[in-house]
């Protein structure tokens, strides 16, 4: 009887054990899961900021090319300098690509005017997701470079010349499309397709925010 009394006593001891570790098992996987949540959770924060601020840059750069546009017509209008066509032909420096081709550009809030992208940088039209993004990856930072944050008050935002760099890129793509004029076929486009493209690298991979519209020369009569 003591012998047996013994061993049921250690085989309690035993199983006491084994629902132990059972039980800090269960704990553990849970808190792995738990804290992979977190993570994962921070990591989608952080992305859904970053997609704001990529938006936000792509926004600024089409309302950019919209103010150029602008000044030249008033230009063309008061015959600044003698030089006609500034509008819809843009003349001058950074001149707009001719018809059938494309260009190139990124500038922030202080350029007067468009600044090429250096060759090396090339895309295949219309400018698509597949392709912008494409473009970001073929383009190094020395033709497409990041663009630097100086906060207010000392700094105004998002810039080229000072502040800390950033993670973002901004490239403005300009052309006519060829779909033809819609009033005589013979004629070139009556409008200019601007692509306003930010890209940057994260956690998960590389991602693209891309916005797309159509000036007219509606200015001139």
């Amino acid at each position: 009887m003591k012998q047996y009394s013994v061993r049921h006593i250690r085989f309690v001891r035993g199983d006491s054990m084994i629902e132990m570790l059972v039980a800090i098992s269960i704990v553990a996987v849970s808190l792995v899961g738990i804290l992979s949540l977190v993570g994962r959770s921070f990591a989608l924060n952080r992305l859904t900021t970053e997609q704001y601020v990529a938006t936000y840059l792509a926004a600024e750069g089409m309302e950019l090319v919209k103010n150029l546009f602008d000044h030249s017509y008033l230009l063309e209008v008061q015959n600044v300098g003698g030089v006609s066509n500034r509008f819809y032909g843009w003349t001058g420096a950074g001149s707009i690509a001719p018809s059938g081709s494309y260009g190139l550009y990124y500038l922030d809030y202080s350029d007067t005017t468009l600044i090429s992208v250096p060759g090396g940088c090339a895309i295949t039209l219309p400018p698509t997701e597949a392709t912008v993004a494409n473009l970001f990856q073929t383009c190094g930072s020395a033709q497409l470079p990041y663009l630097n944050f100086a906060p207010p008050p000392a700094g105004a935002g998002y810039q080229y010349t000072s502040g800390t760099p950033t993670k973002f890129r901004r490239v403005i793509i300009i052309d006519e499309p060829t779909e033809g004029n819609p009033d005589d076929p013979t004629l070139p486009t009556i409008d200019y397709r601007i692509t306003s493209a930010v890209g940057w690298e994260s956690r998960g991979g590389e991602f693209v925010v891309q916005l797309q519209d159509h000036f007219l020369p509606w200015r001139i009569p």
